[in-house]
């Protein structure tokens, strides 16, 4: 049998301590061996000390034996190292108590009590007791420990670990360590992949189009016009330039009716140039609306278009002045035939604006010649025919929606399109830029279902769709463009180009009630002049003096006739029937449109 320390079975005992050191490889899980390793350059002096020493290592033999006591010769400074594992365990007493600080020395006691009595109080002018100088003793310089130990400051290299063989310890710490980055290697690669997943997620959400939608049920129904050259929108951009507008501030507030004769006739006078650029105008009976020149140049957003209606409202005006009744009743129609004309025009949508406006100014002047008129059956029977052909349609402003659809369209798509190349707006070959915040294709879904929307609503009767609380005009005017949404610019652009559309209905059955009430008025002033009094009601109107009754498009039934009190009506946009409103320019109260007829029966007084 081996005597060994690796390999004994002894008991091994200090003091109060005592092991069995253990013949494998076996590391105990309580030890702390693993847990604190002694610097290599402290284990280096300490081996270096104890084979110094006189002390030899304990006897193998020794450590057989059931006791172990250490000798009583041994130096009790020093206990012996025992082997185990390879490793020398080394024992050592616990140090000595450091001696007790030594007395003061007497020298530096009586310098201290002559520093307390040389604080003590003295009277004024006293001088102080002079003393003998006393010489302090030397303190010996004190002794640096890095000269004393120059192992501190140059501490011995730690032993090179054998690469083929490590130690226990290093191969548990270098384990440890690998587990440790494997764990954070993958943390690090999943946060990374969830991180680049998410960024890519919302780049795709933020940058991505939806595809383009089917919008066949969007083409409006027209023929292309070949035609070489056309001269009617060069001669509209002539009559609007010439207009001169209203110098005097007071009679821009008033209707031209109202206006004094001298103001008419200067206003009149000024205007010459633009009166002849309209007969021009007006003598080109085809103006050809679907020609590709009327899409160079938006003319609708010209200036001149608010002194079209009054430049013909202060002629007609003049002339019934003058007593030309019927050259008044044309200057009224040549007005409503420039508004049909150009509700034809659907290159630009502001020709439909433009056309409304001018329908209700032919209307209203047409009320007011009407209320005075003195003309015969038969000459009101001609204007009334040439009026009648000048209604606003259902259709046309359906056929208006889809066109209106398409020049958004080009103004997003340009060229991509695909409709022909000299209809683009402006002459506009290139597609807008896209940005970001601004989706092409889901901007354009939104301009094709607005308009569905405003088609079906058309198609509907005014008294169905303005009496539902949630109608799709109102559901499009509600949408507001989101800062945080992924198309927030093009929600923007939608609202601001979809706005004035919004309007198109309810402008477009106003006007219609407008042009029902004027045609009625056509056919109670030829009941008049023939019979020399007012129909009790509408119905003796019928069939000689109108095929049908006009209908309210308010509330679907015929027109309110009040003939004591003179007034014709419709329920206007609030749906309601208040009898009539008059007002100082016919039909201006949308709530109540009315017109006057210019006689009453007069009602018998009860007695």
């Amino acid at each position: 049998m081996s005597h060994h320390p690796r390999f004994s079975k002894a008991r091994a005992e200090l003091g109060a301590m005592s092991w069995n050191v253990p013949q494998d490889d076996w590391d105990s899980p309580w030890s702390f061996e693993s847990e604190w390793t002694p610097p290599s350059y402290a284990n280096e002096k300490r081996s270096n000390s104890t084979r110094s020493s006189a002390t030899p290592l304990v006897d193998p033999g020794a450590l057989e034996s059931p006791r172990f006591t250490p000798s009583s010769q041994a130096q009790p400074a020093h206990v012996p190292d025992i082997a185990a594992h390879g490793t020398v365990l080394r024992f050592e007493a616990p140090e000595p108590r450091p001696p007790p600080p030594a007395p003061a020395p007497a020298t530096e006691t009586k310098v201290a009590n002559l520093v307390a009595e040389d604080m003590r109080f003295r009277p004024p002018g006293v001088p102080p007791k002079k003393q003998a100088p006393t010489a302090l003793p030397k303190v010996p310089e004190p002794v640096s420990p890095l000269a004393a130990d120059p192992e501190i400051l140059f501490p011995p290299a730690a032993p090179q670990s054998d690469p083929e063989h490590p130690h226990p310890t290093e191969r548990r710490r270098k384990r440890t360590l690998r587990r440790r980055v494997h764990r954070q290697s993958w943390g690090t690669l999943i946060s990374l992949s969830l991180g680049t997943l998410g960024f890519t997620l919302l780049a795709w959400i933020y940058l991505h189009d939806s595809p383009r939608e089917s919008d066949e049920d969007l083409r409006p129904v027209m023929a292309v016009d070949q035609t070489p050259v056309i001269q009617a929108p060069t001669k509209l951009r002539a009559f609007l330039d010439s207009i001169v507008p209203v110098e005097n501030v007071s009679l821009r507030t008033q209707p031209p009716w109202a206006w004094d004769t001298p103001s008419l006739a200067t206003y009149m006078q000024v205007n010459g140039t633009a009166l002849d650029n309209l007969r021009d105008l007006l003598e080109d009976y085809d103006w050809h609306p679907h020609h590709s020149d009327w899409y160079r140049e938006d003319a609708s957003s010209r200036s001149g278009w608010g002194n079209v209606g009054t430049l013909l409202q202060a002629q007609a005006s003049y002339l019934a002045r003058r007593g030309d009744e019927e050259p008044a009743f044309v200057a009224a129609i040549d007005l409503a035939e420039i508004a049909r004309r150009l509700q034809d025009v659907w290159a630009w949508p502001g020709y439909m604006d433009r056309g409304l406006e001018l329908q209700t100014a032919a209307a209203q002047i047409l009320a007011e010649l009407l209320k005075a008129t003195r003309l015969d059956s038969a000459t009101l029977a001609r204007f009334q025919k040439e009026f009648s052909q000048c209604q606003p349609e259902d259709d046309l402003l359906r056929q208006a929606c889809a066109a209106y659809y398409i020049h958004e369209k080009k103004l997003l798509l340009g060229p991509a399109s695909g409709e022909l190349l000299d209809t683009m707006p402006g002459g506009r070959l290139h597609q807008r830029p896209g940005r970001l915040f601004f989706k092409v294709n889901e901007t354009l879904s939104l301009f094709a279902s607005a308009f569905r929307d405003l088609r079906d609503e058309i198609s509907r009767p005014p008294y169905t769709r303005l009496s539902v609380s949630a109608s799709p005009s109102r559901r499009i005017r509600l949408t507001q463009p989101r800062f945080y949404h992924p198309n927030s610019s093009g929600e923007t652009y939608f609202s601001d180009r979809i706005a004035p559309r919004l309007k198109l209905p309810e402008a477009h059955s106003l006007a219609q009630a407008r042009h029902g009430l004027v045609r009625c008025l056509f056919a109670v002033r030829r009941y008049l002049a023939e019979k020399q009094t007012l129909p009790r009601q509408l119905n003796d109107l019928t069939p000689t003096f109108l095929l049908s009754l006009p209908v309210d498009p308010f509330s679907g039934e015929p027109l309110q006739y009040d003939a004591s009190r003179g007034l014709l009506s419709s329920v206007g946009l609030n749906l309601v029937a208040e009898g009539g409103r008059t007002t100082s320019i016919p039909m201006e109260d949308e709530r109540e449109p009315t017109v006057e007829l210019g006689i009453s029966i007069a009602v018998p007084v009860k007695k």
